[in-house]
């Protein structure tokens, strides 16, 4: 909420995209073989 407020966007807006970066991240650790 409150990462939310700082960027100005939808609590849900910065969840869902917060949740794409983790992804993103975990599947690039995994092809580069840290996971």
């Amino acid at each position: 909420e409150e990462a939310a407020e700082m960027l100005g966007v939808a609590v849900g807006t910065c969840k869902a995209q917060l949740h794409r970066a983790r992804q993103l991240l975990r599947e690039r650790m995994q092809m580069e073989g840290h996971a």
